[in-house]
C-alpha cells in the first residue's frame, strides 16, 4: 500500500506526535511504501530521516503556532491508498477528503486518524480552535474509517463521549531500545551542579505555548517545600524565560536547572540521573504521556496527575504514585513520599522497567500497527 503520513511536526522537534509518527513510518516502511507531509517552518529546520521514507516539507505562506494551510496537500495525497492524518492538524485537518480510488472504483482512500490530544487553546488560539475542533471533528466522524487512541481511558472518558459511537482501535505508544536502566555518562552530574546528597527530580517537555499544559508552574510551586533536591527541567520554547522568572522569584534558583533541549541520544543519560520523573499537566490535552514510558524503561518511578491517558501508564502505588490535577500540595506529597523511601522508590522502579518490557516495546506495538493494515 501507498501510505500518506501527515502530521504537523516531525523530529527533531521535541514532543510526543512527531516522535509517534517518526515511529510508525519507520514501522510500516518495513511493508509499505510511506511518504511523510510535514510544514516546512524556516528554511533552516533540519529533518530526522528514515531510510526508504520519504519525507516532504511543504511550505505554506499562513502559519500560527503548528498551525499552517497547505492547500497543496489535497493534490499530493490524492493517489495514496492510505492516509494517515496525526490528529490535530489545525489548518490541514478540516480539508482532508478521501476520494475514491480510481484503480477500483468500489474502494475509497482509507482516512486513519490518530487522537493524539484533546484540543485546548487558550486566549486567541482558544476562539479558532475550539469551534474549529467541533466542526472538523464531524467531519472527521463521517470520513474516518477508524480511529486510533493510545488508551482505553482517554477513549472512554474524552474520544468517545465527544464524537460518540465511532470506530476505534486501541494502540499505545512505545519506547525505543535505546531507554534501559543503567548508569548516567560521567560528569553529567558534576556539569549540572548536581551536589553529593541531592536527589533528582526530571521533567521533561516543551516549554512553548503549544504545551503550556505540561503544568510546570505547579511543579515549580511544589518544589518549595522539598529540601535536599533538584529539579532538572528539559526542554525549551518560548515560555522559558516566563517559567526562570517564576524561579527567581520563588527563589528556588538553588533548586532548579534549566538544562535546555537535549539531544534524542542523550536523553537516556538525564533519565538514568533521575530518582523520579513528574508529569504535572493540568488538563486533558495531555493524552497519553510518552515521557512517563521513556523514564519507567530506564527504571524510573513517576509521578503523575489524575489525567485519563497518564494515570493508564502509572499503576498506582506499584510503579508510581498519581496525584491531584492541578495541586501542587498533592503532587509535593506524592513527591515527598517516593523521595524518602529509597526502597519502595527501586521496587518501583523495577516494576516500571518490567511493564514497558512487557507492553510498550515499539517491536510490539509495531506488530499491532502492521495487523490493523493487513485488517482495512
Amino acid at each position: 500500500m501507498k501510505i500518506a503520513q501527515v502530521v504537523c511536526v516531525w523530529p527533531p522537534y521535541g514532543g510526543g506526535m512527531g516522535r509517534v509518527a517518526f515511529e510508525y513510518s519507520k514501522i510500516l516502511s518495513t511493508e509499505h511504501q510511506v511518504t511523510v507531509f510535514t510544514p516546512s517552518y524556516s528554511p533552516s529546520q533540519t529533518v530526522s530521516e528514515i531510510a526508504g521514507v520519504e519525507i516532504k516539507h511543504l511550505k505554506s505562506a499562513i502559519k500560527y503556532g503548528n498551525a499552517v494551510w497547505l492547500p497543496q496537500l489535497p493534490g499530493l495525497i490524492k493517489d495514496f491508498d492510505v492516509i494517515h492524518l496525526h490528529y490535530p492538524f489545525f489548518g490541514v485537518h478540516e480539508f482532508i477528503r478521501p476520494r475514491p480510488r480510481q484503480k477500483l472504483i468500489v474502494n475509497y482512500h482509507i482516512l486513519i486518524v490518530n487522537y493524539h490530544m484533546r484540543p485546548q487553546a487558550r486566549g486567541l488560539a482558544s476562539l479558532i480552535s475550539s469551534p474549529d475542533s467541533r466542526w472538523s471533528e464531524k467531519l472527521l466522524v463521517k470520513r474516518a474509517s477508524t480511529w486510533i487512541v493510545s488508551s482505553h481511558d482517554f477513549a472512554d472518558v474524552i474520544v468517545r463521549p465527544r464524537l460518540g459511537n465511532i470506530k476505534i482501535n486501541i494502540l499505545p505508544f512505545g519506547v525505543d531500545v535505546n531507554f534501559l536502566p543503567g548508569q548516567a555518562k560521567k560528569g553529567i552530574k558534576d556539569n549540572l551542579g548536581i551536589r553529593e546528597g541531592e536527589k533528582v527530580i526530571l521533567f521533561v517537555g516543551g516549554l512553548d505555548s503549544q504545551h503550556y499544559f505540561k503544568g510546570l508552574p505547579v511543579l515549580l510551586r511544589a518544589l518549595s517545600g522539598l529540601e535536599k533536591v533538584k529539579l532538572i527541567v528539559v526542554g525549551e520554547g518560548n515560555l522559558r524565560p516566563k517559567y526562570e522568572l517564576q524561579v527567581s522569584q520563588s527563589e528556588l534558583n538553588n533548586k532548579v536547572i534549566f538544562a535546555g533541549a537535549v539531544t534524542r541520544s542523550n536523553l537516556p543519560d538525564y533519565y538514568r540521573l533521575a530518582d523520579i520523573f513528574v508529569l504535572s499537566s493540568i488538563n486533558s490535552a495531555e493524552a497519553f504521556g510518552l515521557v512517563i514510558l521513556e523514564a519507567a524503561a530506564c527504571g524510573v518511578p513517576a509521578v503523575v496527575t489524575d489525567l485519563p491517558g497518564p494515570r493508564s501508564l502509572v499503576k498506582d502505588g506499584q510503579t508510581g504514585l498519581v496525584a491531584r490535577i492541578g495541586d501542587a500540595s498533592s503532587l509535593a506529597d506524592k513527591i515527598s513520599a517516593l523521595l524518602k523511601d529509597d526502597s519502595l522508590r527501586e521496587k518501583m522502579g523495577r516494576s516500571a522497567h518490567e511493564l514497558v518490557e512487557q507492553n510498550y516495546r515499539w517491536s510490539t506495538i509495531g506488530s499491532q500497527l502492521l495487523k490493523l493494515y493487513q485488517e482495512l
